[in-house]
């Protein structure tokens, strides 16, 4: 996804495929969104979405998992080039009055240029 503060590393360091003359900023790699999926690669599943796999297999491969309309999870990769643009999270009592969801964020820094 182009973003202000993006760059060109998820190129160089992953060798993911990037529109020429783009500052991208994130490649969602796991995910089960409206407007994006993770879809299979192969084996018995292959195409099915992730979606797919949360609403109609979620006993036989995620197990116990809480119940939720979809996979809990969205992990990206990140590339803050520059220093990010503000971030909101409102909470859930407010999130949906503003066409949004709330949000728990976890970060893993692996690399940081000084």
């Amino acid at each position: 996804m182009e973003r202000m503060w993006g760059g060109r590393r998820l190129e160089s360091e992953f060798g993911k495929k990037l529109p020429l003359q783009k500052r991208i900023g994130e490649s969602w790699e796991i995910v089960d969104r409206p407007e994006a999926q993770s879809v299979v690669a192969n084996g018995p599943l292959k195409n099915k979405t992730l979606h797919d796999l949360w609403t109609q297999h979620r006993k036989q491969i995620f197990g116990d998992a809480p119940e939720a309309p979809r996979f809990p999870l969205l992990l990206k990769l990140l590339d803050a080039h520059e220093r990010l643009s503000l971030q909101v999270h409102p909470p859930g009592q407010f999130a949906g009055k503003l066409g949004g969801e709330p949000k728990t964020e976890f970060w893993y820094v692996a690399a940081a240029d000084p």
